[in-house]
């Protein structure tokens, strides 16, 4: 239950564990205290054929901290390490448990250990201190706690934790949102803990296929299994290691679109929710469902060497979206689209070229073969008539070329599409603002991060340029279903046929060209434009005769299939686009990444967070009630940082005096509530019924009532006979649909003033339920 980590030999460690300086002090003094503890072990090793103390045994545990005091009271003497006074209770702890190992301290010293390994290469900052960790606070209360061993796969937890609790593990009920590397590992986990075992249940669920990238950090998965899905591999996986283990996998998104098949008899049945997601989005959904069924939420993540841990107890903690991550790093559109400085920018560019081409434009084309008029409507009620023209000139392009249906037009198409994307369009920018360029305050405009760019002419002896071409007419022989032979798609015939593509000579027009996302975009006349939108309309139609929408396919980027040219397109337009402004191009595994948008994430320390996160989780089980209790974990294998802190204490709702918002006095009812705390109510009730129950118990007039996002009431505006509907008829009429059948509750939130005062309230939401008897209940 306790570790050690340092850079030294193993004759160093047993000859007199040389330096003392500590790398976590996440309590005022701990480390130290392990340190001597760790000595005195040691020493006992030494005296007992280097046998370590037995489990739980008393007398080996007093030999042991005998041998603490005196080492402690020798370098007192010696005035070299040392401390005031030896806690005897952290030293029995060590000498107890110290023959244990268990799943959560392996795996979290496990990762750090890798991790140090890797540094001989030079690459980030080894550990020079002593890295002492403990987590003593899991432990149950000594007393009543039967210790005796099963002679299982369990019995090192036992002798830890006790029979009782590695029972109450077994029967644990968890939803775990998310299957990838974090997911892999707590599987793993679960599975050697004997958590959710015998009559308990893990539901894991993600809608992600296992793809080649996957495999270098998502260890449960082999080659063979691509193209599965990850939740059922991985729970396959889990059973193989422990055939009681108890899992059900999934394929759903958790989300509100979902709330049909996450119902809230799923969510009041569980004991937990397990985080291993890897966007804000998903995790403040989960962080609300779990603040409304009052169900702890136990959120990890990691990026790279960089991982934490957030723990989010029902009534004691802030939840997730009270302290929530900062957004997604995102470029201006004008930075990708014109000044990109970065290869960030160009790899974006080239994805967003990638989806527009192959993706958006064929299925626009299977859209309008299906109603012309109704992709029309649809079109031209999502964008501006400029955006529509832009739309309806690329799907030109492309029923064009389908028409001409021969391989050798899509090489041509290709070699026309290099030389507007890297020529002609680079040459209408510096028309548009030439090198020296200033601006009406006398400022280079090509100055800071704007770089002039330079035009690139088609070289087919290039290797870049003959990927761009080549992976861009294979990739539009897919998307139209045009045959290729593989004779055509050598690159000598490649080239042999964008050569003799003959291009007309760059004339430059007068265009405005947005220089920031800021500035509004120029104005248009427009007759000009309804005139081309018409005729555009007419030639697309025409072009249409004959063709149906299985003529085409919408492609979607693949990153890990090798023979598909996905990854080639992005990455030779991406390189393109970098020379085109003198940026540092990049190796194709970079652009994957980017393109893939894969996070970053490596074994060491996804372990190693999973290692701090399931000791939490054996807190939770035991339903500890002091915040104190819980650690939320901070770290950064690189630097090394690591810290542990206690959860921020859940925020309470007070009065106040003059409110800044309201412009007036607030009155919390009931004062200092929380986010956790709701008032329950069984109906059917009618709206006026509410409010007298508001007013009788509360004494709260009723101004306003809000079923999620739909008012209800409103004082002085509503009608007068929705007072004697019931609460649920009235969320179907107002809210133009019926109630789902698995829907058994909803949220009401009210909005008052006090009697006689008129103070402005603020209150908990209630919790109505629906089609029950007149029940009221404060969870207060």
């Amino acid at each position: 239950l306790f570790f050690f980590f340092k850079q030294k030999t193993a004759y160093e460690i047993l000859s007199g564990l040389v330096g003392s300086e500590m790398c976590i002090r996440d309590r005022f003094g701990r480390a130290e205290q392990l340190h001597i503890g760790l000595e005195a072990i040691f020493a006992f090793t030494e005296k007992n054929n280097n046998n370590l103390p037995r489990l739980n045994n008393a007398d080996d545990a007093n030999a042991v901290i005998a041998l603490a005091k005196a080492i402690n009271e020798e370098a007192k003497a010696k005035k070299t390490f040392f401390v005031e006074k030896v806690d005897e209770e952290v030293i029995r702890n060590m000498a107890r448990f110290a023959a244990a190992e268990i799943c959560t301290v392996c795996s979290f010293f496990g990762g750090i250990a890798a991790q140090e390994a890797f540094k001989i290469v030079g690459k980030y900052h080894p550990i020079h201190q002593w890295l002492h960790y403990d987590c003593f606070e899991s432990l149950p209360p000594l007393d009543n706690v039967n210790r005796t061993l099963k002679n299982c796969r369990y019995d090192d937890q036992i002798a830890i934790y006790g029979q009782e609790l590695q029972a109450k593990l077994a029967s644990l009920k968890l939803l775990m949102i998310g299957a990838g590397a974090l997911g892999c590992e707590f599987i793993k986990a679960f599975s050697l803990m004997g958590i959710c075992c015998h009559d308990g249940l893990l539901t894991v669920t993600d809608n992600d296929h296992i793809e080649l990238s996957n495999l270098n950090r998502q260890f449960l998965f082999r080659q063979k299994d691509i193209g599965h899905s990850k939740s059922q591999v991985a729970c396959g996986v889990g059973k193989n290691c422990n055939p009681t283990f108890k899992t059900k996998d999934m394929k759903d998104f958790v989300a509100a679109t979902t709330e049909h098949i996450f119902t809230e008899e799923i969510w009041d049945g569980l004991d937990a929710i397990i985080g291993a997601v890897d966007n804000i989005k998903a995790r403040m959904y989960i962080d609300g469902k779990c603040v409304w069924h009052n169900k702890p939420f136990l959120d990890s993540g990691t990026l790279g060497t960089k991982a934490n841990t957030q723990v989010v107890y029902p009534g004691l903690t802030q939840s997730y979206s009270d302290t929530i991550d900062p957004q997604e790093d995102s470029y201006p559109m004008c930075t990708i689209r014109n000044f990109p400085n970065i290869i960030e920018h160009t790899i974006e560019w080239g994805r967003n070229q990638f989806e527009g081409l192959f993706g958006e434009t064929p299925k626009n084309a299977i859209e309008y073969l299906k109603g012309a008029d109704a992709f029309l409507k649809q079109v031209s009620a999502g964008t501006t008539i400029t955006g529509t023209i832009e739309i309806l000139k690329a799907l030109k392009e492309l029923l064009i070329l389908k028409k001409k249906g021969t391989f050798d037009a899509c090489i041509a198409f290709a070699r026309e599409r290099f030389h507007n994307l890297f020529n002609s369009s680079i040459a209408q920018l510096l028309f548009t603002f030439p090198p020296d360029y200033k601006d009406q305050n006398g400022v280079p405009f090509w100055t800071g991060p704007k770089r002039a760019p330079s035009i690139i002419e088609l070289d087919m002896n290039d290797d870049l340029h003959m990927m761009f071409v080549r992976s861009m007419a294979n990739i539009l022989s897919v998307a139209l279903h045009i045959p290729c032979p593989n004779e055509c798609k050598t690159p000598k015939y490649v080239a042999q046929v964008a050569s003799s593509v003959k291009l007309p000579p760059f004339v430059p027009k007068k265009v405005a060209i947005q220089t920031d996302d800021k500035e509004p975009v120029a104005a248009v006349q427009l007759g000009d434009e309804e005139k081309e939108f018409d005729e555009l309309k007419k030639e697309i139609a025409g072009l249409c005769v004959g063709l149906k929408p299985s003529d085409f396919e919408s492609i979607e980027f693949e990153k890990d299939d090798e023979t598909n040219f996905h990854v080639d397109y992005i990455h030779s337009t991406a390189n393109l686009r970098a020379r085109n402004y003198k940026i540092p191009e990049c190796d194709k595994l970079r652009t994957r990444g980017v393109a893939g948008h894969i996070i970053p994430a490596i074994a060491t320390a996804t372990a190693m967070i999973v290692g701090s996160m399931t000791n939490e989780l054996i807190k939770v089980t035991q339903k500890f009630s002091k915040i104190e209790l819980y650690k939320n974990a901070f770290v950064n294998l690189a630097l090394p940082l690591f810290v542990f802190s206690e959860p921020a204490e859940v925020s309470k709702i007070v009065s106040k005096a003059m409110d800044p918002v309201m412009g007036g006095p607030v009155k919390a009812v009931p004062e200092g509530h929380t986010k956790w705390q709701k008032i329950e109510i069984k109906g059917p009730l009618k709206l006026s019924e509410l409010m007298e129950y508001v007013k009788k118990n509360y004494s709260v007039e009723v101004t306003m009532v809000v079923c999620g996002e739909l008012p209800l009431y409103m004082a002085g505006m509503s009608p007068k006979d929705r007072l004697a509907k019931n609460l649920e008829d009235l969320v179907v009429e107002l809210g133009k649909s019926k109630l789902a059948p698995t829907v058994k509750s909803m949220r009401m939130d009210v909005m008052g003033e006090t009697l006689g005062k008129g103070e402005s309230v603020v209150m908990p939401s209630f919790k109505y339920f629906l089609k029950q008897s007149i029940i009221h209940k404060a969870l207060l």
